[in-house]
């Protein structure tokens, strides 16, 4: 517990957003974090087992999912049920670790154990971020891009590195309450760091965050003149602090523009950089509204009836697919090259993936939050707890920061300090221990083999060229239920498709692009019906992927060509007409 501060933030910190699956290690590390300081703390506890009532939501979005996965397109051997399901298992853990250590030693040294680890995480983000954003950081990791004119972070995406600084802030505060002296000038001069990162993020998200965490403590200010005047002095205190914060957030973006050129002219006469300046990038980010995310949400809510069902939902994790079959069949030219994986909205995904059961059971559970924090009496932690997961929320609302375990962890945390707490009738140490050891044997070889794995879908993507032992390896790890897709997306981008197997690799990735279709599948899936479907079928899956993503034309007109040297019997110059038809529909 000791060294969980410290190891959070060094998961936060990790540039590891390595391709194909840039994702995963930080996913990873977030959940076997998580998991080993949970199964310390029910095994060095034990038999003075707690959880929270969170574990009720816990377990009956588990049931919608089951029943989304019966009931729907779904499938319960899918990436996206397996993903949903270790998510769960890993927050249970949470939602009994965090009661049971509370029980056992006290609330507010708990809640400080989250925030000493979010503050070192801004800490650490920052330094990388900045490292990143100007150009060093590539030459000591090599695969480290830019990405852009946004500061992105270790993340590699601005939004997410927004939401890290906001809390960082919130954790900065708590210091600010707690400490005097020349320490509390350093933790203004971090915030002042934090501040800096956050506004090169160019995230329009902050301005949300901050309301989110001005309102927490407002409420309890009033509350307080109610119940409890004593506490007023308090909670002015920290809400002077947070003003003070808010005038500082105004000063560092006048400036950071100005600061910017200043370093980031060195780096461009140095040839680091090759970005627009931060002030061209907040000029173009000055307008609050983001037309792409209405018109996807306006979109979904006007084309429910494509759901598979509307009341067990589209399947867990094919929203991608829900979103692109309404964009091909409404709008014959889609206004992004982008896929839409989800709708940056926890109840509009909701709805759609997991059906009218899923979103009650979420509104539910949110509401039975929403109802402690206006039973709750105010204390310093409270309200930290309650702004960091009331931020989290507010940013699932407009983004979707669930989809990271990390994320999903710290709001579990915080909602574990403050739900009611049950004693789950343990009496025998030896029985939390043994389902903390099946734990371990269970997940220890999944977590090795899956982690060996993804060293091994790196490797291949990024080497010059692939040999007969890098294909019998993709073949073996497209085997597994979490990175499978990834390794047939690897497969892909590597090699020529093959026209021997054509038929068996046509079925495979109609089943990836059922769950979600990525331009790289259906770019295959398309050029592969030229042998399998009938020509005027294939004429048609050819012409909505060039209309749909013209990036892929020239791959597709490649892979073509490739298979009729192989011997396939097919109209190159047909199908070619049909891919540039697409791309003519998309300029018209």
């Amino acid at each position: 517990m000791r060294f969980f501060p410290i190891l959070l933030a060094i998961s936060f910190g990790l540039p590891l957003n390595l391709y194909p699956l840039s994702d995963f290690p930080k996913d990873f590390l977030g959940i076997v974090l998580f998991s080993i300081f949970s199964l310390a703390i029910v095994w060095k506890y034990s038999p003075k087992i707690y959880s929270s009532t969170g574990v009720f939501a816990i377990l009956l979005l588990c049931l919608s999912f089951l029943l989304t996965a019966f009931q729907g397109e779904g499938s319960l051997a899918g990436q996206y049920f397996q993903a949903y399901l270790i998510f769960f298992f890993a927050i249970l853990l949470i939602a009994v670790a965090v009661p049971t250590l509370i029980e056992n030693t006290d609330r507010e040294m708990v809640s400080l154990i989250l925030i000493k680890g979010i503050f070192y995480s801004g800490v650490v983000v920052s330094c990388i971020a900045l490292l990143r954003y100007y150009g060093i950081l590539k030459f000591f990791l090599p695969w480290v891009a830019l990405d852009g004119d946004r500061l992105a972070g270790p993340w590699g995406q601005a939004n997410l590195t927004a939401l890290i600084l906001v809390l960082s802030v919130l954790a900065a505060i708590y210091y600010l309450q707690t400490i005097s002296g020349f320490r509390k000038a350093g933790v203004y001069l971090l915030v002042i760091l934090f501040l800096f990162c956050a506004v090169l993020t160019g995230s329009r998200s902050w301005y949300l965050f901050l309301i989110v965490g001005f309102l927490v403590p407002a409420f309890y200010y009033l509350k307080a003149g109610y119940s409890n005047v004593s506490k007023r002095p308090q909670i002015s205190s920290y809400l002077k602090k947070y003003v003070a914060i808010l005038l500082l957030f105004a000063l560092v973006k006048a400036f950071a523009p100005t600061v910017d050129d200043s370093i980031g002219q060195k780096m461009k006469e140095l040839g680091l950089l090759e970005r627009a300046s931060a002030g061209a990038m907040l000029a173009a980010r000055a307008n609050l509204a983001s037309p792409e995310r209405f018109s996807e949400w306006q979109k979904s809510l006007q084309n429910l009836d494509y759901m598979d069902s509307f009341v067990f939902g589209h399947g867990l994790g094919r929203y991608g697919n829900f979103s692109f079959r309404v964009e091909a069949e409404k709008n014959p030219v889609a206004s992004s090259n982008n896929l839409w994986s989800h709708p940056h909205n926890i109840l509009l995904l909701a709805l759609v993936e997991w059906g009218l059961v899923g979103l009650l059971v979420l509104v539910v559970a949110l509401m039975y939050i929403a109802y402690h924090f206006v039973k709750s009496e105010y204390s310093l932690s409270n309200m930290l707890m309650f702004s960091i997961a009331g931020i989290i929320l507010a940013q699932n609302m407009v983004e979707f920061s669930f989809w990271y375990f990390p994320f999903l962890a710290i709001f579990m945390f915080c909602v574990s300090t403050f739900l009611p707490r049950i004693h789950l009738g343990v009496k025998d140490r030896w029985l939390p221990r043994l389902v903390c050891g099946l734990f371990f044997i269970v997940f220890l070889p999944t977590g090795l083999r899956t982690a060996m794995d993804y060293y091994s879908l790196v490797s291949i993507f990024n080497s010059s060229e692939m040999n007969s032992s890098d294909a019998h390896s993709l073949e073996l790890i497209k085997l597994s239920p979490l990175i499978g897709h990834a390794a047939y997306k690897v497969d892909i981008v590597k090699s020529q498709p093959s026209f021997a197997a054509a038929e068996r690799e046509f079925s495979e990735i109609s089943g990836l692009i059922d769950v979600r279709p990525e331009p790289v599948f259906v770019m295959r899936h398309a050029v592969l019906s030229s042998i399998v479907l009938d020509k005027d079928l294939s004429c048609d899956l050819l012409r909505v992927t060039a209309r749909e993503f013209p990036f892929t034309l020239d791959t597709a007109l490649d892979d073509l060509g490739y298979l009729a040297e192989a011997g396939a019997d097919i109209d190159l110059h047909f199908f070619s007409f049909c891919l540039l038809q697409g791309m003519a529909e998309r300029a018209d």
